[in-house]
């Protein structure tokens, strides 16, 4: 199989308890969500580190050659900031597509 018919999901766990039980319940309905859409085999990369870290690890590990990240906490002020998006744009080896996931309902 050609590595461009592979989707990687991270499921990036900085912690123990409560919020990693929520990242690992999270990551479970996009992964469903994914493998229903794409048609395409999805592997699910649970990695305990900041979600930056996760997410650039997992990216070289697979020789991606595209990143998919959402927006949100990107920018502020009209500058890049220290959340993670920013931070795998700013660290990442290979393409990063950057998808608006603000809230624009009223």
């Amino acid at each position: 199989m050609d590595r461009s018919d592979q989707i990687h999901l991270v499921d990036a766990v900085d912690g123990h308890g409560t919020d990693a039980d929520t990242a690992r319940r999270h990551a479970d309905g996009l992964l469903e969500t994914l493998q229903l859409s794409s048609g395409r085999p999805v592997s699910v990369h649970t990695v305990q580190d900041q979600a930056h870290r996760a997410i650039l690890d997992v990216a070289e590990r697979t020789n991606a050659d595209l990143i998919v990240i959402g927006n949100k906490g990107m920018v502020r002020n009209g500058r890049f900031t220290r959340a993670a998006s920013a931070r795998v744009l700013r660290g990442a080896t290979c393409s990063v597509l950057v998808v608006d996931t603000t809230d624009t309902a009223v």
